[in-house]
């Protein structure tokens, strides 16, 4: 069996009104050879059900892969990061970082009962914190609409996407 041309990688995360649309449209693509990978990003409805993830097709396994990109480009030479999102995926991303040699330095959170207390040794503080050259910021915020009111916000303090932080969730 011969590989495809082209691999399509989905994370899926509480998305089951729109999976089946997002299936639809790829179906109707002109190039046929193709995989499609669904990644179950931690869903509570039923993507879940929809496809059986292969170990490494897993949550863990894209992390991996990401990190394992970002360490050639983005994270080269860091030895420390500040982490932006102190809930459970950001956890994850402590996890494998740690495994690499990387420290979190910081934790940026907007909630407010969060900000002043310790995650594994590293304070979490305001995002108002946040200045560009202060070395690389991860985003492990995946709520909707999240993204957006980053960008915006980083923007406006000067922080660059591609510079100063990249969005890994």
């Amino acid at each position: 069996m011969s590989r495809p041309q082209v691999s399509i990688l989905m994370a899926v995360r509480n998305e089951q009104a729109h999976l089946p649309a997002a299936l639809a449209s790829l179906q109707a693509q002109s190039l046929r050879d193709w995989e499609l990978v669904a990644v179950d990003d931690g869903s509570r409805d039923r993507p879940r059900r929809l496809a059986r993830t292969a170990q490494n097709c897993s949550a863990e396994a894209f992390r991996l892969c990401k990190l394992h990109h970002l360490q050639r480009c983005f994270l080269k030479d860091a030895g420390e990061v500040t982490l932006w999102g102190a809930g459970m995926e950001g956890k994850m991303w402590r996890r494998i970082l740690a495994q690499a040699g990387v420290k979190v330095a910081r934790w940026v959170e907007v909630d407010r009962r969060k900000i002043g207390q310790k995650i594994h040794g590293a304070p979490v503080v305001p995002i108002d914190t946040l200045k560009a050259g202060e070395g690389p910021v991860l985003v492990t915020v995946g709520a909707r609409g999240a993204r957006s009111q980053i960008r915006t916000w980083s923007r406006e303090k000067g922080l660059k996407e591609g510079r100063d932080l990249i969005f890994v969730t």
